[in-house]
């Protein structure tokens, strides 16, 4: 009997060591033993080996840098141009003869506007612009009312001075060639103050006559040379061409017609 409660103490022992080594307790059990008992020691459990984690975790490598794909250039926008030129009227052409005359008069009065007494000088300018010489040829001229002619100056010919009527025969002016001739006169007391200057000198010659006025007459207006565009079809202006057109209208006109004529046929038909 003593025997077994021996065991059953020794095993008692045995099983709470057991326990403490899997709790982790490392204390000293001290078990009192009988006498003749040895007791059988027991292993101490292995010492944990302890892996040092790494004080600071090394970052992760960058990600790639992603290469960007070429973007697709989207097709240009084709923008259909009407067919269209442009046509620049030009002046007409002036057809000069081979051989004439062309007599041009310039009239000039200083002062234009005059009060009595004052000096007023008229000058003439004749010039044949021409290729052809200009035969027989004679100035005339009548000054106003309210001038009083006293001199008159010609590099060529001999003037003739008549009241208020002045001429000069010139005899002949060759192309490209001008002659200037100067009347002088004054203003008549009793003439209103502020006075126009007015005159009218005409040029006569073999074959032709010419003239001019002070003051000169308004240049005719010559309107302004603008670019026309011609556009025989306009399909990107809103419109239609003319071709589209037609064939449209052959096509309304088409199913018209075969809309009638099946109409007829299907109450033909129905009737029948």
């Amino acid at each position: 009997m003593k025997g077994n409660a021996l065991r059953v103490f020794s095993w008692t022992v045995a099983m709470a060591v057991i326990l403490a080594m899997g709790m982790g307790l490392t204390a000293v059990v001290a078990v009192p033993v009988a006498a003749g008992f040895t007791p059988t020691p027991t292993p101490a459990p292995p010492t944990p080996t302890m892996t040092p984690r790494p004080a600071t975790p090394s970052p992760p490598p960058p990600p790639p840098t992603a290469t960007p794909l070429p973007s697709e250039t989207p097709p240009p926008t084709l923008t259909p141009t009407p067919w269209c030129y442009t046509v620049t009227p030009g002046p007409p052409p002036t057809e000069t003869p081979a051989y004439a005359v062309h007599i041009v008069v310039d009239v000039q009065m200083t002062p234009a506007v005059a009060d009595p007494g004052d000096h007023v000088r008229m000058t003439v300018t004749i010039r044949n612009e021409g290729n052809a010489p200009a035969t027989h040829l004679v100035m005339r001229t009548t000054l106003a009312d309210e001038l009083l002619p006293f001199a008159v100056q010609t590099p060529r010919g001999i003037p003739a001075v008549n009241g208020q009527d002045i001429s000069v025969a010139l005899g002949t002016l060759d192309g490209g060639e001008e002659v200037v001739i100067t009347i002088e006169s004054v203003v008549r007391s009793g003439v209103a103050p502020g006075q126009g200057m007015h005159a009218t000198v005409s040029v006569t010659y073999d074959g032709g006559e010419a003239g001019g006025t002070f003051p000169p007459p308004p240049p005719t207006p010559v309107p302004p040379t603008l670019d026309r565009p011609i556009c025989p079809f306009l399909p990107e202006s809103g419109g239609h061409s003319a071709p589209s057109s037609l064939w449209s209208d052959l096509l309304f006109a088409s199913a018209t017609v075969l809309f009638i004529v099946g109409a007829a046929l299907w109450r033909r038909t129905r009737r029948s």
